[in-house]
């Protein structure tokens, strides 16, 4: 009775002393990608609420343009969140295995680790890898830990419906074990939609009252209500839609002029695609929507971004006068892309809702811009009806797409109006403080056992 006195005791001694939260995650600041933004917007806020939090992640060779993470401190401190870059042999993001083979070294560099993992009070991963979760079982069975997974993908599901793997093959099946037994020893699952998390429920049953579902957002880069986009025109094409497709004051500017960058003098007007180009995105319905408008007067379209259909996209739009097809933007670069143009266009292959939800839209709201959305998903459309901020298409229906650019194009105080109320929508639902306040409750709850001892 002594020795279980005692060792309980330890064990009450070691809770008490365990940092709050440790947070797996391949991308993390300054890397670009929206999850590695969220990550690190997350971890701060938490940090600012009074928990103590570090954060294990990749260094990726490719910064999406800036420098190389090799050159990147191994150890700091980013608003009061310590963050330990783990190294491994890391490759260009090319490809598939060359993404594979970033995904295993950062599995194994956290798994070199996991007996650190007792020093923390809950353990934390995102969905990108897939196999970092399996982590999350190891924390929960070994040390005790409280496990929070917050899906951005949901695996092998949107592999399978993508064609990535197959659904009778090995890592569909190593994934789906990967799930049974996370599932059973996950404390909190954080879902950004609706639909989402009635997949969860529904499909993986999931019990209910472990599912959070607490929408993504994107940091206001306004600081003003939105211009006057009725007509615009500022975005310059230095060729067909072949080379960089813009013209800039500066190294790299991808944009011309300094000032605001709607101008009611022009009658040129701008669609625009901004960020990934993957196999979750539907390219095909823009693309051929674009292509029969290639001798449309006063409408012009802007691509820019990455992925695996990014040269597929380049190469079909090389001969059309009327687009321009460029790399990915970040930064004031992005925020100043957004301004360029009277819509924007958001997509998502047909059957993929509920498996994730597309990043972009929230930036397309907070630019206050009119939204073309293309999927068949539930949740986007609905902000899109209540708020009346722009237009839902189908997967495939190009005609679709091309009346709608052409409803906004000619009716320009609609666009403006639309614009307005994407604002609206945005400030009201994807600022961010709600869900970060949401992110806090959550461990607040997660954690009151151990301030109870």
């Amino acid at each position: 009775m002594t020795f279980i006195r005692e060792h309980s005791m330890s064990n009450r001694s070691r809770r008490k002393a365990q940092k709050d939260i440790l947070l797996l995650c391949l991308y993390y600041r300054p890397e670009s990608k929206a999850t590695a933004v969220l990550a690190g917007e997350t971890m701060e806020a938490l940090a600012g609420q009074g928990f103590s939090v570090d954060v294990f992640c990749g260094c990726p060779k490719d910064l999406a343009g800036q420098e190389s993470g090799a050159k990147l401190p191994a150890n700091e401190t980013v608003g009061r969140v310590n963050v330990k870059r783990l190294r491994y042999a890391s490759f260009r993001s090319k490809n598939a295995f060359a993404r594979l083979a970033n995904y295993f070294g950062f599995y194994f560099s956290c798994l070199l680790r996991v007996f650190s993992f007792r020093n923390y009070a809950a353990v934390v991963s995102y969905s990108n890898p897939p196999m970092v979760t399996n982590l999350l079982n190891t924390a929960a069975r070994l040390f005790g830990c409280k496990t929070v997974f917050i899906v951005h993908d949901a695996y092998p599901e949107i592999a399978i419906k993508t064609g990535s793997c197959s659904g009778n093959g090995i890592m569909a099946a190593a994934m789906r074990r990967i799930n049974k037994k996370l599932f059973r020893r996950l404390d909190r699952l954080v879902c950004l939609s609706d639909e989402m998390r009635d997949f969860f429920i529904n499909e993986r049953h999931f019990p209910p009252d472990k599912v959070a579902v607490i929408p993504n957002w994107h940091r206001d880069l306004m600081g003003s209500e939105p211009a006057d986009c009725s007509a615009n025109g500022s975005i310059n094409d230095s060729g067909s839609g072949s080379g960089s497709g813009f013209s800039g004051s500066g190294p790299g500017s991808g944009f011309s002029g300094s000032g605001p960058a709607c101008s009611a003098e022009s009658a040129e007007f701008v669609c625009g695609y901004f960020g990934n180009m993957g196999v979750c995105q539907d390219m095909e319905t823009p693309v051929k929507g674009i292509l029969s408008m290639k001798n449309e007067p006063g409408v012009r379209f802007v691509l820019a971004g990455d992925g695996t259909k990014f040269d597929r996209v380049k190469d079909a739009l090389g001969g059309s006068e009327n687009a321009s097809v460029r790399g990915f933007l970040t930064g004031a670069e992005y925020g100043k892309a957004l301004q360029e143009c009277g819509c924007l266009v958001v997509s998502l292959c047909e059957g993929l809702a509920g498996y994730c939800a597309p990043s972009k839209f929230y930036s397309y709201l907070m630019a206050g811009k009119p939204v073309i959305v293309i999927s068949d998903g539930k949740d986007m459309a609905r902000d899109i009806g209540n708020y009346n901020c722009g237009f839902v298409v189908k997967n495939g229906d190009a005609e679709g797409f091309c009346a709608a650019v052409n409803r906004l194009k000619n009716d320009r105080k609609l666009a403006a109006q639309m614009g307005l109320n994407a604002r609206r929508c945005y400030l009201e639902n994807y600022t961010g403080r709600e869900s970060k306040e949401k992110y806090a409750e959550l461990f607040k709850e997660l954690l009151s056992d151990r301030e109870a001892e």
